[in-house]
């Protein structure tokens, strides 16, 4: 909106919310100048520095990590109790609570005020319009839950009774399978009768004929209530383009809630990022404790997972890099790598649930699988040797989840490809 916004904070059991100046305090960082270079960056940057003036000038009275912790605790859980009560409550809050992803140790306020900071950052970006909303119905935004995550889920409601494990008497040995039994047979996902349990989780496989049995195995179901006259999640997205079936959805109140994936759509299980976290240490990545705030707004942000991990100045030769080995399999083939160039922004996820799909690699507007490969394919004496796998492997087909669908350049057929002037790096060719 226009000046005079003040701009609040929620915390985990904190009852009010909390101004972004305090928060910032509580984390150590108490000078205004210290604050506004891990929001803005850029302190040329004159509309954005005016949009935080309120919320500056509403913390004023707070000028010390002591008393910002203090503010914090008064209104956390904890009433009657001492000030250095009050004020250790707090720091275990913005410790353990507050952003976990970030991290739960000590010393891990730089990285926490960071991120912070880059949030609002961006929703004073989106203020000012100079980038749009994210949209909740883009399918880069979504991630699905298949059998191994829902099952792990129910598995751990069956152990964990937020007790510490003793493993000699943890469990009865009908604990375990009697959770795991009433869930699939009743389909409702969770404890009996304890709150969260999500009904129709799974269901008697269609076998009406052999079509319904296949369309069955890969529906998709949207968790918002089916009473809503929502339009917005029922309609058909661009990003659900070769991810989606356009036809396929129940008519009524389900329509466009429940979806059916396409044929050669494959989603992620997920891999560790630890790899990934290492080849960027080790590829000239600059953490937080190696730079200041000013080179920021030149440099380019990398994120794993959503999470900010540092800096790096020459995004193209990493990005270049990062597909090479992800062709050649050096690093997980469902690793989406997206260089967002307008923000200034390079993501790499390699978490599971994400929609990818398969296309074929092209470089000088040539495909890199030859007749040759297919003639391979065709002559193969068993299903063993040499199959989708092996292509994957050799570099001539990668999938490509939503997100990166979005920055990568994708021709319709293998003519297009041929015909488009010289475009640098490589591009891509629909699987059709």
């Amino acid at each position: 909106g226009s000046s005079g916004q003040y701009i609040r904070a929620t915390l985990p059991y904190i009852r009010t919310e909390i101004p972004i100046i305090i928060v910032f305090r509580a984390l150590g960082f108490v000078a205004d100048k210290d604050i506004l270079e891990h929001i803005c960056y850029d302190f040329s940057d004159t509309q954005m520095m005016e949009l935080l003036r309120p919320s500056l000038e509403e913390a004023f009275v707070i000028q010390n990590q002591q008393v910002a912790l203090d503010y914090i605790g008064k209104r956390g859980a904890t009433v009657g109790v001492t000030r250095e009560k009050r004020i250790k409550y707090a720091k275990e809050i913005l410790q353990k609570e507050m952003l976990p992803h970030v991290g739960v140790g000590e010393y891990c306020e730089t990285k926490k005020a960071y991120y912070f900071g880059y949030i609002i950052h961006r929703l004073l970006l989106c203020a000012l319009g100079r980038r749009a909303e994210d949209d909740r119905d883009h399918y880069g935004n979504k991630r699905l839950d298949l059998a191994g995550p829902l099952l792990g889920g129910l598995f751990r409601m069956c152990v964990d009774n937020g007790k510490d494990v003793n493993l000699q008497f943890a469990i009865k040995a009908k604990t375990i399978t009697s959770g795991l039994k009433y869930s699939l047979a009743t389909g409702n996902w969770g404890q009996a009768n304890a709150a969260g349990t999500r009904a129709g989780v799974s269901q008697v496989l269609n076998r009406l004929t052999y079509a319904s049995t296949l369309s069955h195995l890969r529906r998709l179901n949207s968790p918002i209530g089916r009473e809503g006259k929502l339009a917005k999640p029922r309609q058909l997205h661009n990003s659900q383009w070769g991810m989606m079936c356009p036809a396929e959805t129940p008519e009524g109140q389900a329509c466009g809630l429940v979806k059916n994936l396409a044929l050669m759509v494959y989603i992620t299980v997920g891999s560790a990022a630890y790899p990934i976290l290492e080849f960027l240490e080790e590829w000239g990545t600059e953490n937080f404790e190696e730079i200041s705030p000013v080179v920021i707004p030149q440099a380019t942000k990398i994120f794993v997972n959503g999470c900010w991990v540092g800096i790096h100045r020459e995004p193209d030769m990493l990005v270049t890099t990062l597909r090479r080995l992800r062709r050649r399999v050096d690093v997980n083939t469902e690793v989406g790598v997206v260089r967002d160039i307008r923000l200034k922004e390079l993501r790499i996820y390699t978490d599971y649930g994400r929609c990818s799909r398969p296309l074929f690699i092209v470089e000088k507007q040539r495909l890199l699988i030859r007749k040759k490969h297919i003639h391979a394919l065709q002559q193969r004496e068993s299903p063993e040797e040499g199959g989708w796998h092996d292509l994957v492997a050799k570099g001539f087909i990668e999938y490509i989840d939503t997100e990166e669908e979005e920055t990568t350049m994708i021709s319709m057929t293998i003519n297009i490809a041929a015909d488009t002037e010289k475009i640098d790096g490589s591009c891509s060719c629909q699987k059709l």
